[in-house]
């Protein structure tokens, strides 16, 4: 587009005036299909992977060829690399987690939340200490199903409220 042209444009921009750009250019790619915004963000991400989206520091880092996640926070699903169909909104959000089709949403939700398939987790530091997580679980309130938990698992559970479950242990329903 020419100089003074309003956007959208397609062809080269030409800023005049001033233009911020943080952390870069190489800390936001995009190809056909997967967005990445944020330093270290999408790492591993290989050209096979498709319908992602990962924005914040460290988010995402090891995910290599899975496809359809939404990850948004810093260092959230930071070391996981079999995930697919997974949204991770928070800082940490399901940092370790390596599964498939799972939601965590707040501030270390899910964090050490590393396997189990079909889980929902929402609120700050909820099931954020379940190394072995389970399947099939819905963990929602400010610490429900969390801490202290180590290797804690199970599937099939329901925790609702502030600090619900939080002595859950290995079990089902």
């Amino acid at each position: 587009g020419a100089v003074g042209a309003a956007f959208p444009f397609t062809g080269d921009a030409v800023i005049t005036g001033s233009l911020t750009i943080r952390g870069g250019f190489s800390s936001f790619r995009t190809d056909e299909t997967n967005i990445i915004l944020g330093s270290g963000s999408g790492d591993s991400l290989q050209s096979s992977a498709v319908s992602n989206v990962i924005v914040g520091v460290e988010a995402g880092q090891g995910i290599e060829t899975k496809d359809f996640n939404v990850i948004i926070g810093h260092q959230a699903v930071q070391t996981g690399n079999q995930v697919d169909n997974v949204v991770a909104i928070g800082y940490r959000a399901g940092q370790a987690y390596n599964a498939d089709s799972s939601v965590f949403i707040g501030t270390n939700a899910g964090s050490d939340y590393r396997s189990g398939n079909n889980n929902i987790v929402i609120g700050h530091e909820t099931a954020d200490n379940r190394e072995n997580g389970g399947s099939d679980n819905i963990f929602i309130g400010k610490t429900a199903a969390g801490s202290g938990l180590g290797d804690a698992n199970g599937n099939y559970n329901i925790a609702l409220g502030t600090e619900a479950g939080k002595a859950l242990t290995a079990g089902a329903q």
